[in-house]
């Protein structure tokens, strides 16, 4: 993504589990690219990103949290 999109900057995470570019920055955009859809850094990538986007809607959404935090106390199947 760039630097110049929204709701990106909290969910990706530079190196972790995406990449962040300068929007005017061809080149780098085009290596970021090559980075995230190669080997197993995609695989890796891919990964850490279903991790942060699972935490961000749990937060975003405190009433999926509570039903969370009940199923796993048992007080709800």
């Amino acid at each position: 993504t760039t630097e110049a999109v929204g709701a990106a900057v909290e969910l990706v995470r530079d190196g972790v589990n995406g990449r962040v570019v300068a929007r005017d920055d061809l080149d780098a955009l085009t290596d970021a690219l090559r980075e995230v859809t190669e080997g197993s850094r995609a695989r890796t990538m891919g990964a850490e990103s279903r991790r942060v986007l699972a935490e961000w809607r749990q937060k975003a959404d405190p009433v999926a949290g509570l039903r969370e935090a009940l199923r796993r106390s048992g007080a709800v199947a």
